[in-house]
């Protein structure tokens, strides 16, 4: 395990050890002893990873928590429910474990606990494909307790969005692993959201992980949004695999949280096949967010579109680190990736490194990153239209971020991020 990263694992050690003497059945079992072997000679990810190189997890891990094995048994009191309003089926976890009296599910969506489904094959099928040198997604898959899953069957349109809800509300440190797996079968389509909402002044690790698998010519918008809490640190990771003639598109926004990082992984294993993936966060004092992404073209005439934008103020920090990969035979790749940053403080600090890895030769791929505060000559036209300084900076960050808001399709969705961003400015 790392060197400096030891004193603070005895409660995963413990944890993993207790739900080893479960009666899980033999699958489980086995998958996470499997899980916890890959994460203990690697331990939590440092800096000398090229992955990692510019986000530090020492303060993540340094805080020493419990992994509760039952539901919160004090009343939860959210204040209103993130998205309350929105018109969909809502399936809501408190610090992981799912909450029916909060929950909203109509009849007929197939979705079953984990714990239901991980004795059935075809579940066996897709969940936890083995990902070397991917620490945290072993140590989610030894420890997560519950989590869902979602199938979409042939041919299906779900008419309304399906909204996975992730409340944390601890009264001590807590790390908790929440677990989902989606898969859509041919040629259906259905729209997720999954925020995680913590409140704020409490300190909680929550880890995150996310499989889909789309089949021929299936369609999924999923929508991420961290909410988090303002001491609270937040690791995810999302995986989805696409085969022929299937569209991802996906937008994340990173509103809060002390530590934040969103890891997406898109592979397109078949011809055709489309993703699209958005991304905005807003980073203020002493807070770090880090979006790092990969795309893997395996196949001829994939097409990716990426836009991260950040906006960055007080000594706060970013990082951007996205890689496309072009596989041999993948001709016909059609790839792009942007990323931009807008500095509100001399104090703030981005590093992004857009990559390309080409190994086909009959390929459209360009990427891009721009780091800077906002021009003086938009701030000046604004002021000689009668607005003042303040004003026109209000208006001219907006602008910078609503390229990415309006690719929220959800309106109700992109109201809400718009008017918690809105906030920052008024």
């Amino acid at each position: 395990m790392s060197a400096g990263f030891v004193s603070k694992m005895d409660s995963f050690v413990s944890a993993f050890e207790f739900l080893q003497r479960q009666k899980e059945g033999s699958f489980l079992r086995a998958l996470r002893q499997k899980a916890f072997d890959q994460f203990s000679p690697l331990g939590f990810p440092t800096q000398e990873r090229e992955e990692w190189k510019y986000t530090d997890v020492s303060q993540v891990v340094n805080t020493p928590y419990e992994i509760s094995f039952h539901p919160p048994s004090l009343p939860l009191s959210p204040g209103p429910l993130f998205l309350e309003d929105l018109p969909a089926d809502r399936l809501v976890f408190v610090n992981g474990f799912y909450t029916e009296s909060l929950s909203r599910k109509s009849q007929g969506l197939q979705i079953k606990s984990l714990r239901e489904a991980v004795h059935e094959k075809s579940f066996q099928k897709y969940f936890d494909q083995e990902r070397k040198e991917k620490p945290l997604d072993a140590l989610n898959t030894a420890l997560f307790q519950e989590g869902l899953f979602l199938e979409i069957p042939k041919g299906a349109k779900i008419q309304h969005p399906i909204h996975f809800l992730f409340i944390y509300s601890c009264q001590r440190p807590e790390a908790i692993f929440p677990r989902n797996l989606f898969v859509l079968n041919e040629h259906s389509e259905a729209t997720v959201v999954e925020s995680h909402v913590g409140l704020d002044g409490e300190v909680y690790f929550s880890s995150p992980l996310t499989e889909m698998v789309l089949k021929e010519g299936a369609r999924l918008e999923l929508i991420q949004i961290q909410k988090q809490g303002g001491k609270a640190f937040h690791i995810g990771s999302s995986y989805v695999n696409q085969e022929r003639n299937s569209f991802f598109s996906h937008a994340v926004a990173t509103l809060s949280g002390k530590l934040v990082r969103n890891d997406l992984n898109m592979t397109l294993r078949g011809e055709g096949s489309e993703c699209v993936s958005n991304g905005l966060y807003w980073t203020e004092e002493g807070q770090h967010v880090d979006n790092t992404t990969f795309v893997d073209h395996a196949f001829p005439q994939g097409t990716s579109r990426q836009l991260y934008k950040g906006v960055l103020s007080g000594r706060s920090t970013a990082v951007f680190y996205g890689k496309i990969l072009v596989r041999h035979g993948a001709q016909k790749t059609d790839a792009q990736q942007t990323n931009q940053n807008l500095l509100l403080s001399k104090d703030a600090k981005v590093d992004t490194r857009p990559q390309l890895e080409i190994l086909a030769d009959d390929v459209k791929c360009t990427h891009g990153a721009a780091v800077g505060q906002l021009e003086e000559e938009p701030l000046f036209y604004l002021k000689t239209r009668g607005l003042g300084e303040a004003a026109a900076r209000r208006l001219l960050t907006y602008g910078f971020m609503h390229e990415v808001t309006d690719q929220i399709r959800l309106e109700p969705v992109r109201q809400r991020v718009e008017e918690v961003l809105l906030g920052r400015l008024l």
